[in-house]
């Protein structure tokens, strides 16, 4: 019979801030830091991926799949899991591992509270480092913003391969280490209106976003056409992406739009939107691929959802009915 003083809480105290290698010391495949990856549990190509962005989740062995049925949990759940045990041989052989008596002395005690420490020292100094990147991510873009010279959409060589044109522009007015004069500026900002990082998009139309920038709880926002007021606006778009937005502009008239960035910023663009526009009808405009992002971001601020009627993005749809005008 297992004895009770090594419990599971033991066994995670004793492992804090090492789970992704004692997970691949005891044979459970991970993706690569901050990758995604086949789940050690279910398989897939895509779906699982250890949490290691935010210092806190890393040392718990925080752990996410879009494909199993438990979704994640901590790093002992992933063990327990991955090797097939239960819950109980896994915190036996867990503690066999880490060196944890049958019968717990103050030495054990001692040598848990000293990882413990060290793991919530590791998380300080990973929160400061984060914050520090936030920080500086968010003066560049201010001062990007600040800087940046306006111009034509259809100047813009990424816009003008989407088919957008007539209305006017940012872009940087000079080199910013790897991003060039020229390139198009997007910037996002907070539900305050605090810009907090930006994304530019180069000739090419590769994506580049800060570094270290706050992604998460921003969006970028494009003006309406016409002289109206986002918070008198009766209608108000929510888009993934910055061509998407402007699409879904044209194809509406006008209205605002803001923009997530991506599929898993739907949901902050909705509440920065809801915030903004009070009164409007908020129609998240999801691509192929996003329906699940989107409709949870409609019902989250009370609005309703539209996709590209003939499949594809909004872009796609776009520059069809241009042709077909």
């Amino acid at each position: 019979m297992m004895n009770h003083n090594i419990n599971a809480a033991a066994v995670k105290a004793a492992a804090q801030g090492q789970w992704r290698e004692i997970l691949t010391a005891n044979g459970i495949k991970l993706p690569e830091p901050k990758k995604h990856g086949p789940c050690p549990i279910c398989g897939g190509k895509d779906r699982f991926r250890l949490e290691e962005r935010k210092a806190e989740k890393a040392a718990r062995g925080v752990w996410v799949c879009s494909h199993c049925d438990c979704k994640g949990g901590d790093g002992l759940s992933l063990y327990q899991k991955a090797t097939g045990q239960s819950m109980g041989e896994a915190i036996r052989s867990l503690a066999g591992y880490l060196g944890l008596s049958s019968q717990m002395t103050p030495a054990d005690h001692a040598r848990i509270e000293k990882q413990r420490q060290k793991a919530a020292k590791a998380a300080e100094e990973q929160r400061q480092k984060e914050a520090s990147q936030r920080d500086a991510a968010a003066a560049l873009a201010q001062q990007m913003e600040r800087e940046a010279v306006g111009c034509m959409a259809e100047q813009v060589p990424y816009l003008a391969r989407k088919g957008l044109s007539g209305f006017g522009v940012e872009v940087l007015a000079h080199d910013y280490d790897r991003h060039k004069a020229g390139s198009l500026l997007v910037v996002l900002f907070n539900i305050d209106g605090v810009t907090t990082s930006a994304e530019i998009i180069d000739s090419e139309g590769r994506k580049m976003a800060l570094a270290g920038g706050q992604k998460k709880g921003s969006a970028a926002y494009i003006e309406p056409l016409g002289d109206s007021l986002p918070e008198n606006a009766a209608h108000c778009g929510v888009v993934e992406g910055y061509a998407t937005g402007l699409s879904v502009r044209a194809l509406t008239g006008g209205w605002p739009i803001f923009c997530g960035m991506s599929k898993a910023g739907l949901m902050d663009a909705a509440k920065i939107a809801r915030y903004n526009c009070p009164k409007a009808q908020i129609v998240v405009c999801g691509d192929i691929g996003a329906e699940k992002e989107a409709r949870e971001a409609a019902a989250t601020v009370g609005g309703i959802t539209s996709f590209p009627p003939s499949g594809g993005d909004w872009n796609d749809y776009h520059q069809a009915q241009e042709v077909a005008a």
